[in-house]
């Protein structure tokens, strides 16, 4: 044996020997974990066993793939049918309502001022659809400022405000709508939904609380929503319900200083209800149990209210600084697109990286800011040549309807307030037409309570079952009012709706509509209940 495999053997014994030793110290330490344990032992070997079982089990009863014949392949092919990405028509419990907004879209051919065409439609019908609530649309001053803009800087942007999608004169309106409000700064978003829906997930996070009014529109619940806070609903307009529960929040402080952040969200005028929100008596609360702040949605009250057209700030005679976040769209009384959150400097900065609307959407086109610019600065210089006659329209309607329809014995109900150019007129809970749906409601409710998922299902299908009977009789109100030449509304709501709003008839008072416009409306609306919801059936 050479010298070279005498060493190559040594070495192996070596290592034979080392494994040895390491298997004899670890039967050392097994028997000796018998001995000192034997109970915890044989429970841990009992763990490895059934591991090692069912691992090997569930191999061995693993079934091999079975490859297919070209034939079979093509009989399942032939046998499969897709589920259709939208519901069918056939399903009636879920397409309903999809039915009802196609069979009920009209498709307009003009300006939609205050009087405009209809596709179909020979003759011009009377809008109280839209919110053109100061006659902006059609002015003939802003077409021409827009025309003037599409002409320097085209008809979009093309990028978010972060990346060159800022524009002189986005930073002008900017500029223009923080003075008319009287705050410090204002960013400017490009969707008015998208407005209030990002500034509220900007501010609230998870570990805060957001008290909402039950009855706060679409856009505010949805900002709620992907907030991921805590989320209280006070009973619509009631500062008692809203005072319960921030006394409960204080209550558990103890004493101590608050963690997290404290907000009070709600709207100025409810665009769901067409009533004011009780505002002096929100900011004596917010005063009273510190550490609450106020986010207030006053896209129905700006250029309606106040003696300028402030809103609903100046309509009480409050200081616009005790409210921290203001947002207001100006698709409303603006006749523009978009929306904006007024405030101090550091409220609007922080949406400049936080706020989503404004980060990841293109910024508003240009000429959209001009139109909005030119309807503020005609507010602005002018308030009473549209305020005067918007109010005096407002105050026509309400007595022409009331006079027209007696709402008490047609049994419906008109909801209004006072100054507010949105109406709603929905079913009394003694109209026969709704007597089905509140028995579908109450069993939804008693369901609820008693945590019954299945029979809550039905009870719910049952429910929006009824309920697009009610609503079906509303949009047939709306068809046939279009025949005879007005056009109103029977606004839709998503089943996402935390609290749903009843089906009804919505009407938007405009500054330029006449004397004869309100009283045809009234009229045609009085003799389509009559005849679609009569009290007696």
């Amino acid at each position: 044996m050479s010298t070279q495999e005498a060493t190559s053997t040594l070495s192996a014994m070596e290592s034979l020997s080392r494994y040895v030793n390491i298997f004899n110290k670890l039967a050392d330490i097994l028997v000796g974990e018998f001995q000192n344990h034997p109970y915890r032992s044989l429970i841990d070997v009992s763990i490895i066993v059934l591991i090692v079982w069912y691992l090997m089990s569930k191999r061995r009863s693993a079934v091999p793939p079975q490859k297919l014949s070209k034939k079979q392949e093509d009989e399942i092919i032939e046998d499969w049918e897709p589920v259709p990405l939208v519901p069918t028509s056939d399903d009636s419990n879920v397409d309903a309502t999809i039915n009802a907004m196609k069979e009920h879209e009209y498709v307009v051919t003009s300006v939609a001022d205050v009087e405009f065409t209809v596709e179909g439609k020979k003759d011009k019908v009377i809008n109280f659809g839209t919110n053109n609530f100061l006659g902006f649309i059609g002015d003939k001053d802003i077409h021409e400022k827009c025309k003037d803009t599409v002409r320097e800087y085209g008809v979009g942007s093309c990028g978010p405000r972060g990346f060159y999608g800022t524009i002189d004169v986005h930073l002008d309106f900017e500029k223009l709508c923080a003075k008319f409000m009287g705050t410090e700064a204002c960013i400017l978003y490009s969707f008015g939904f998208c407005t209030v829906s990002s500034v509220i997930p900007a501010f609230s996070k998870r570990e805060d609380v957001i008290l909402c009014d039950e009855a706060c529109n679409y856009a505010i619940k949805t900002g709620c929503h992907l907030a991921r806070s805590t989320v209280g609903y006070f009973k619509h307009n009631n500062v008692k319900a809203l005072e319960d529960m921030m006394k409960e929040i204080v209550a558990n402080d103890n004493g101590a200083t608050p963690k997290n952040r404290r907000f009070i969200v709600v709207e100025g005028v409810y665009e769901n209800n067409g009533d004011i929100a009780n505002l002096k008596e929100i900011i004596a609360l917010k005063k009273k149990y510190v550490g609450f702040r106020i986010i207030l949605d006053d896209s129905y009250g700006v250029g309606v209210l106040g003696k300028t057209g402030r809103g609903t700030i100046e309509h009480f005679g409050l200081d616009i600084n005790d409210f921290e976040i203001v947002c207001v769209n100006m698709e409303n009384s603006f006749g523009s697109v978009g929306g904006v959150c007024v405030g101090s400097n550091i409220i609007v900065d922080h949406q400049r990286l936080s706020g989503a609307g404004y980060c990841f959407s293109a910024s508003l086109p240009p000429y959209l800011s001009t139109a909005a610019i030119e309807a503020m600065n005609k507010l602005d210089t002018n308030p009473d040549s549209y305020l005067v006659p918007l109010q005096k329209n407002v105050t026509l309607l309400s007595e022409t309807l009331n006079k027209k329809i007696s709402f008490k014995n047609s049994k419906l109900v008109l909801l209004h307030e006072d100054k507010c150019p949105i109406f709603h007129i929905r079913l009394a809970d003694d109209h026969p037409a709704k007597a089905a749906l509140l028995e579908a409601k109450k069993q939804v409710d008693q369901f609820k309570s008693k945590k019954n998922k299945k029979q809550m299902a039905q009870a719910s299908i049952l429910f929006y079952e009824e309920r697009n009977k009610v609503q079906q009789k509303f949009k047939d109100i709306v068809s046939k009012a279009i025949d005879q030449g007005v056009a109103v509304v029977c606004p839709n709501y998503t089943h996402r709706e935390i609290t749903l709003p009843e089906p009804g008839l919505r009407l938007s008072v405009s500054s330029k509509h006449t004397k004869q416009h309100l009283e045809k409306c009234a009229d045609v609306l009085s003799s389509l209940f009559a005849e679609i919801l009569p009290s007696k059936m």
